[in-house]
């Protein structure tokens, strides 16, 4: 046993197997849960039905449609006075590996969070010594790696809904001539020392004293940070799945082996008597000697009943069937009413406020609401690396319904409209940052949106839904219309030349006469200006001919 070590640690951990087999299946999951139906079953027959079980993946399945949900919503998240390294640090690399936040969250954290109900994140930074130059700290920013809810051993809570100490346990590799060859265990303990700064005490598998190395890390926040729902999403339909599996492998195997109907005929029972032979049947077995399938014929006597071909009733497989569909329309409405009584858990007073007058639409929003606590502990924890006096404030959304690019352009419009209502550039900035960022989701870094953003920022005005309308009635210049048409600034005097030229050549035409019109103009706008001269005012086409 750990030396430090959760009192319900153990209970929890069998919970955790069970969730994750479910959830991730395989043959694993298969050995575990498929049940022998009986004795009269023998263990070779259950072998072979083994080998042509499956897996109704129903539990992986809801929970990744609860995935999806709060994966396309995370694009609108809001990262206010964070500082340019942290923007970079969760657009590009949180891993080392090039994963930007929305990857990591999406691959790394719901996959954990959402069956196990809670996952930790560790927020770590390479050594660099006492005095690190600001070159170093640039080239080697902070990363993340996390922690399965079995090598969470125990963690304490502190007021705020952090974490105040933590023991984990690790597995490394070991290496021999530069190859893995096994694995071993360690175990690391994260407090905070006298003087508040944070201390890392590492073991080995043993836990020897004797051998533990100490490392005090110049920084006065948490680098552990738990992502916790409470519990899992498949606490109640663990047993749906495990069902739904013994119940799918008997109707295969049910499928198979009844899938070949045997075949039955009369007998005179006269015929078993010694002194006879019947020279359609074997002497010592009784069974037939002819071949009989779909396409052998076979003769029988007059007045007796036809030889047939029989096979067991498809009643109980249909019903067995029906049970399963069932099961898995019950998994998913256990799961919709888990997600709605999940609770925020280990929230400081301002967070509980916080949610008690934020208006939540979904049961995910709670989902939603862990990541953002989640997250913004890492950002805290990564202005410790950094040292810097920013406050950052990590907002995700709270409406997580699912929506196709038609839905996004229909909200994003929506957004376009709305811009026109007050004449505030700062409110027709934020709407125009929303729409933006709901049209293009995660196809635009923060970096893009700011670049998009800085841009607006420098013209006299960003809404154009009436500039038509406003040109027309006189009440903005041609310059300015040009500029939020993005023209260049020198169009508008090449435009008004040749829009001077036009009407100049439009005034000849008409002075020439209706004879003169009807020519070629080679000055590209000959259609339009022979029309003109030809509808002088009081006359149609072909008055004055006569």
């Amino acid at each position: 046993m750990p030396r430090y070590q959760h009192y319900d640690y153990t209970r929890q951990a069998l919970d955790w197997n069970k969730y994750r087999l479910i959830y991730e299946g395989g043959q694993a999951f298969i050995d575990k849960y498929l049940n022998q139906f009986s004795t009269k079953e023998s263990t070779e027959d259950f072998n072979e039905r083994k080998k042509t079980t499956y897996i109704p993946a129903h539990a992986k399945a809801i929970l990744t449609d609860v995935r999806n949900a709060v994966f396309q919503r995370l694009v609108d998240i809001t990262r206010n006075d964070c500082s340019d390294a942290y923007l970079d640090f969760v657009d590009t690399n949180v891993d080392g590996n090039g994963t930007s936040m929305l990857g990591f969250i999406g691959t790394k954290i719901l996959p954990e969070l959402l069956p196990l109900g809670r996952v930790g994140v560790f927020v770590d930074r390479a050594d660099l010594g006492p005095m690190p130059t600001a070159q170093q700290l640039a080239d080697n920013p902070p990363y993340l790696y996390i922690y399965r809810a079995e090598d969470i051993l125990t963690v304490t809570p502190d007021e705020r809904g952090g974490i105040k100490a933590a023991y984990l346990r690790n597995t490394i590799d070991v290496e021999k001539d530069g190859l893995v060859i096994d694995k071993a265990e360690q175990y690391k303990k994260i407090c905070f020392n006298e003087a508040g700064f944070v201390e890392i005490t590492t073991y080995d598998h043993n836990e020897d004293e004797a051998t533990a190395v100490t490392q005090t890390l110049g920084i006065r926040t948490m680098p552990f940070v738990l992502f916790d729902l409470g519990e899992s999403l498949l606490k109640d339909i663990a047993n749906h799945q495990i069902a739904l599996l013994n119940m799918g492998s008997s109707d295969v195997n049910f499928a198979i082996k009844a899938n070949f109907p045997f075949y039955v005929e009369q007998y005179d029972i006269r015929t078993e008597s010694p002194h006879l032979k019947d020279n359609d049947r074997e002497t010592n077995t009784g069974q037939p000697t002819k071949k009989a399938g779909t396409t052998q014929g076979r003769q029988y006597p007059i007045g007796t009943e036809r030889p047939a071909f029989i096979n067991p009733s498809s009643e109980c497989l249909q019903i067995s069937m029906q049970k399963q569909q069932q099961l898995a329309a019950e998994a998913r409405q256990l799961v919709n009413l888990t997600i709605q009584n999940l609770q925020p858990v280990r929230q400081s007073a301002d967070s509980r406020s916080a949610d008690d007058q934020r208006t939540i639409q979904s049961g995910m929003a709670y989902i939603g609401l862990a990541l953002q606590r989640g997250e913004q502990q890492i950002a805290d924890a990564f202005v410790g690396y950094e040292a810097s006096n920013h406050e950052p404030r990590i907002i995700y959304p709270t409406d997580y319904e699912l929506k196709t690019d038609t839905d996004r352009l229909e909200e994003a419009e929506k957004h376009f409209d709305l811009m026109d209502r007050l004449p505030s550039q700062k409110y027709q900035l934020s709407l125009a940052r929303k729409a933006i960022r709901t049209l293009f989701g995660p196809q635009l870094s923060h970096a893009d949106i700011d670049a998009i953003m800085d841009e607006m920022f420098k013209l006299p005005i960003i809404n154009t839904n009436t500039l038509k309308e406003d040109l027309e009635a006189g009440i903005v210049s041609d310059a300015t219309a040009s500029l939020l048409r993005g023209y260049p600034a020198a169009e508008i005097e090449a435009a008004r030349k040749s829009h001077t030229d036009r009407l100049a050549r439009i005034a000849i035409a008409q002075s020439e006469g209706a004879a003169a019109a009807r020519g070629v103009d080679t000055q590209g706008d000959a259609g339009s200006e022979k029309d003109l001269s030809q509808q002088t005012p009081g006359t149609t086409r072909g008055e004055g001919s006569d």
